[in-house]
């Protein structure tokens, strides 16, 4: 598909690393497969993704973590 960010490049399946920062935490998930723009490098996520990354941000802002690494596993 055509990049709605920067209007020029075309994704492609991949996959990116996601940081959220709130406050004093940060959580980076890993391996999140997305449609990646080969120019920009926007990334676009499918609605089960999105999902499954909502899931990790809920469950590792209850650790009380300062800096928290994972890796995505998606649901089979």
């Amino acid at each position: 598909m055509k990049c709605v960010t920067c209007k020029h490049g075309n994704t492609a399946l991949g996959k990116t690393a996601i940081t959220f920062v709130q406050g004093e935490n940060t959580l980076v998930i890993k391996d999140v497969p997305a449609q990646i723009c080969d120019l920009c490098g926007a990334y676009y996520l499918d609605p089960d993704t999105l999902e499954e990354v909502r899931k990790v941000v809920n469950d590792e802002t209850k650790t009380g973590h300062e800096i928290s690494v994972v890796k995505l596993k998606k649901a089979a």
